[in-house]
């Protein structure tokens, strides 16, 4: 992604277009003449305050540019559930580099550990974390990613980027044999 950026102008347009109007929560019902809108539901009212406030640190629409960026590198993204009293109150992005899916025999979920590269390590729960994966054969507990599709052609675009440097470099010399 960092290296490629073919790939990465692809990606960065992909997110930046899926989150350019932000998220918001939309009634299903249409209005009642001359009553309006229905007033929303608590759970609506809790949803609508989680999504005007995800953290301190990032907006909604931040958040889900990340969450679609990492889904196109990674094939999968996971986004940390802080809990106050029993209900949701912000949402956190993980690295999907430093999460592991613990899973048992039959692929049942038991959790997420992320570990870190100082040697710590956080086991959650599987409510804890959000985890969205791209759609992959034979239904695995991880995503396959567009870019890891792309991978072989992506190398070859690294080796020959590479290989005209250098050549550059060395004045571009001829390559002919007499």
């Amino acid at each position: 992604y960092l290296t490629c950026p073919p790939a990465s102008a692809c990606i960065d347009v992909i997110a930046r277009t899926c989150t350019a109007g932000g998220v918001e929560c939309a009634p299903n019902a249409l209005e009642v003449p001359g009553q309006g809108l229905p007033k929303p539901p608590p759970e609506v009212l809790e949803i609508e305050e989680l999504l005007h406030y995800v953290n301190p640190y990032d907006d909604i629409r931040q958040l889900m540019r990340g969450v679609i960026t990492d889904l196109l590198i990674f094939g999968d993204s996971f986004t940390e559930v802080v809990y106050l009293m029993g209900k949701p109150v912000a949402l956190y992005p993980l690295d999907p580099v430093s999460i592991t899916i613990l899973a048992d025999e039959h692929g049942v979920i038991a959790g997420y550990q992320q570990s870190m590269s100082t040697g710590k390590s956080v086991t959650f729960k599987p409510w804890e974390v959000v985890h969205v994966k791209y759609d992959t054969p034979g239904s695995g507990l991880y995503g396959v990613s567009p870019l890891q599709k792309s991978i072989l052609s992506i190398t070859t675009w690294l080796f020959t980027a590479a290989l005209i440097k250098e050549t550059m470099r060395r004045g571009d010399p001829l390559r002919a044999h007499v």
